[in-house]
């Protein structure tokens, strides 16, 4: 059992820089969206850089270690200063996936060059494959509809108004919705479909098609 834990901790810490710069990445997003949007928030918290140090939420970093689960600093929105109104909040929220999805693709890409350069025993290209589907499966994860995940924030200005501050801001009843997904592991039966199908006919045709044609 030990030996067990020890493991997944290693495997853990292996990937964890990609978990960080991942994180860096996706906050960003946030953070300039919703200046672009008026928010002046975030900026002014110095929320506006990739020092991954502004966003590391240092008890999730730790879970992440531990568990394999974790999350960022969340960046401050206010959406009073948004345009827009509620669809000026679920832009600044869709910014964060929609990042992770172009990162994911352009990892694709790298991936794909490095297997060219260096064969497909390339232990980079490996790690960067790695990266890359760990990218696309935090950009899906977060798009799970419940508080305080961005798909959450991102729907909200479907519902009707008496539920808005709810879904924004969740409460006990996300909080446990949340915890038995992932102690569960539920809401892997919607995210790994949905991973087979993005590395069959996304990941792998990118970074195959790159390292086979570049070889002619």
């Amino acid at each position: 059992m030990i030996d067990g834990i020890n493991t997944n901790v290693q495997a853990h810490l292996m990937i964890l820089p990609i978990m960080i710069f991942v994180f860096a990445i996706h906050e960003l997003a946030h953070a300039v969206t919703a200046l672009w949007l008026g928010d002046r928030t975030a900026k002014n918290q110095g929320r506006i850089t990739l020092n991954p140090l502004k966003h590391i939420d240092w008890i999730g970093l730790f879970v992440f270690v531990a568990m394999g689960i974790g999350w960022a600093k969340p960046v401050p929105v206010v959406s009073q200063f948004l345009k827009y109104g509620k669809l000026g909040f679920a832009l600044t929220a869709l910014a964060g996936p929609l990042s992770n999805i172009i990162l994911g693709l352009v990892l694709s890409v790298i991936t794909g060059f490095v297997f060219l350069i260096g064969g497909w025993g390339n232990i980079i290209g490996m790690y960067l494959l790695r990266a890359t589907e760990i990218t696309f499966f935090l950009a899906f994860f977060n798009l799970i509809p419940i508080p305080p995940f961005d798909g959450s924030k991102i729907i909200a200005p479907l519902v009707p108004d008496e539920y808005y501050d709810s879904l924004i801001t969740g409460g006990w009843w996300s909080m446990l919705l949340l915890g038995v997904l992932l102690l569960t592991g539920v809401h892997r039966i919607v995210t790994d479909p949905i991973m087979e199908l993005l590395f069959t006919w996304v990941i792998l045709p990118i970074v195959f098609g790159i390292a086979f044609l570049g070889g002619f």
